[in-house]
């Protein structure tokens, strides 16, 4: 899928975890602002992506690396190991939060996963994203603020963009390095990414179930009204 329908599949989900762990409002938001923009990361095996340009050479030089280690586009980072290792690097970095290392590990995650989500759902502009995903970046790695969720954020985002990929033609190779491809359904029913099903059909779907989850999480029972309603 496009890159702002993999955000809004992340935002999506990070509304699900937020409310099925029970967090609190803010943190619900976090996740869910989180998520949109780690739902892009699997994405950096390519150079024409979002998660690769959202930094300029920053993001760019990573995506390079990642793409020739794992296979090209859609070959690693597309699986359940592709998963694993997100989610094991954004854990490292949290965990050594006070070495140089860890700080540059996840002073970069972060600002990846903010100005990434940002500029895919069109937010705000590049620099504007870039500033903001600097500024969050500095919250967390300084502060700690969030640091607890960072690791879930990551792996909630790349498990919802596999799905996502897996609506799609291409699907996704879940058993990497086995080179069988998931898709939910037969290639009859899938559909080329960018096309009219993701843009008339996917987006709609996931906007209305933001909205949703978002009125659940204010006011825990008043998506029944508003279902009724529709």
């Amino acid at each position: 899928m496009l890159g702002h329908s993999h955000a809004l599949s992340g935002a999506a989900a990070g509304l699900g975890v937020g409310i099925a762990l029970h967090l609190s409002h803010v943190d619900i938001a976090a996740v869910a602002a989180g998520t949109a923009g780690a739902a892009l990361l699997p994405d950096l095996d390519s150079s024409g992506s979002c998660s690769a340009r959202c930094l300029g050479p920053l993001s760019r030089l990573p995506s390079l690396l990642i793409r020739r280690i794992s296979g090209g586009h859609r070959h690693a980072t597309h699986s359940f190991l592709g998963v694993a290792a997100f989610g094991g690097l954004a854990w490292l970095a949290c965990h050594f939060r006070h070495d140089l290392g860890g700080k540059i590990g996840l002073g970069f995650l972060v600002m990846l996963i903010v100005a990434g989500g940002l500029e895919a759902l069109g937010v705000c502009a590049d620099l504007t994203a870039d500033l903001a995903g600097s500024a969050a970046a500095c919250a967390v790695v300084f502060y700690g603020l969030g640091l607890t969720l960072v690791p879930l954020v990551v792996v909630a985002g790349c498990v919802t963009h596999l799905a996502g990929d897996a609506l799609t033609e291409s699907g996704v190779p879940l058993l990497y390095p086995a080179k069988a491809r998931f898709r939910w359904w037969p290639r009859p029913l899938a559909f080329e990414t960018g096309t009219r099903p993701e843009r008339w059909i996917v987006d709609p779907v996931l906007l209305t179930a933001i909205g949703l989850l978002a009125v659940w999480t204010i006011a825990p029972g008043a998506e029944l009204a508003v279902i009724h309603g529709l």
